[in-house]
């Protein structure tokens, strides 16, 4: 039998045939066992595998696909996030707990008073929820802040002599003082009417066009309506020191006045709603302008020479009553150094009121 070319093309046909078959065994089996591998590393089968779905410490397999929870925060209007506070600030609590003094914030369970909290100036906070009901209405303790002894330089030496000489003064114990000037619908609440020129003004607005004498009848039927509890005037100390909330010395920043007082110069010739000015670093708010107010001490143009250092009261006697903190209408710096006035105490102006003290 002859051998040709097509004879011996045929004759090794098979063999070729399976050689190449077997190469593609190998590598199916090989590409089949690297995958196998694969998976069984991605899985946590293979040692030093953590079931994570991070095989050989990359981007995780399911990274790019957000989750149903990463869906329905994407999704929601932006309005309804919250803000998470800064790196290393705490979280925010509301100021004027009655539990805490002047320029502190009462602890909480996500807020532990720290050494390092400065005083907040922020909006008449509502009742505080751990108070007893009777102390969440208009003259409890939620509308109050409560002022701790300590001690400040009175008085002003650019101010006017009756405001001098600028002398050290103790106050040796606590007390409360109102947030806000009395305001006429509390006043109606109380007395049944309404003295006020600025009567339109609204229910919000200080009382005024009171006396000194009319502001003891309201104490006195106050006092009545809450047994077992003590309404004042503050005492011109006491409201010098919560005025100056630890300003030591010095005049007040008549460039900041706008800010915290209705004045001359931008209150337009009346009263406005309690508190619509920023408050002053105790939460005290319209402690400057709006309307001025009694305190309980009798005036003696040079009682400053004469007063005594630990909780002085004023003079025993008098013919006027002390005003303090200047109005709505009154000059800036005449309202920046917190304004003393004499008045007699059955004085009647629609630029005089008065605010609550509470003794503890």
């Amino acid at each position: 039998m002859s051998f040709t070319d097509e004879g011996d093309s045929g004759d090794e046909g098979p063999i070729l045939q399976a050689s190449a078959l077997g190469w593609k065994r190998v590598v199916g089996i090989g590409v089949l066992a690297a995958l196998g591998f694969l998976a069984a590393d991605w899985l946590g089968w293979l040692p030093g595998g953590d079931g994570s779905g991070v095989p050989f410490e990359g981007v995780p397999v399911d990274s790019l696909r957000p989750s149903k929870s990463e869906s329905a925060v994407r999704d929601r209007p932006a309005e309804a996030e919250a803000t998470p506070p800064a790196a290393g600030e705490p979280a925010a609590v509301p100021a004027g707990d009655p539990a805490a003094g002047p320029g502190e914030r009462a602890p909480s369970p996500t807020h532990p008073a720290a050494a390092s909290d400065t005083p907040r100036e922020v909006a008449a906070p509502a009742a505080e929820p751990s108070l007893p009901a009777e102390e969440r209405g208009p003259f409890g303790l939620a509308g109050f802040v409560l002022i701790r002894p300590g001690s400040f330089q009175m008085g002003y030496s650019d101010a006017g002599p009756d405001q001098q000489p600028v002398h050290t003064v103790i106050l040796s114990k606590e007390f409360w003082l109102q947030k806000t000037e009395v305001t006429q619908g509390q006043w109606r609440s109380v007395m049944g009417n309404d003295p006020s020129h600025f009567s339109a003004c609204g229910d919000d607005c200080p009382v005024e066009r009171v006396s000194w004498h009319d502001a003891q009848e309201f104490l006195e039927a106050l006092n009545a309506q809450h047994p077992g509890r003590s309404y004042r005037l503050p005492t011109e100390a006491e409201w010098e020191f919560a005025a100056r909330a630890d300003a030591r010395s010095g005049p007040e920043d008549t460039g900041a006045l706008d800010e915290i007082a209705w004045f001359e110069g931008n209150a337009g010739a009346r009263t406005h709603p309690v508190g619509s000015k920023r408050a002053n670093p105790w939460g005290l708010y319209d402690m400057h302008g709006n309307v001025a107010e009694w305190v309980t001490d009798w005036y003696r143009a040079d009682y400053y020479r004469l007063a005594g250092a630990v909780d002085p009261a004023g003079p025993k006697d008098g013919a006027a009553k002390v005003v303090r903190g200047g109005s709505w209408g009154s000059a800036r710096r005449f309202v920046g150094t917190l304004g003393r006035m004499d008045r007699d105490p059955f004085t009647r102006d629609f630029n005089i009121g008065f605010r609550l003290a509470r003794d503890p």
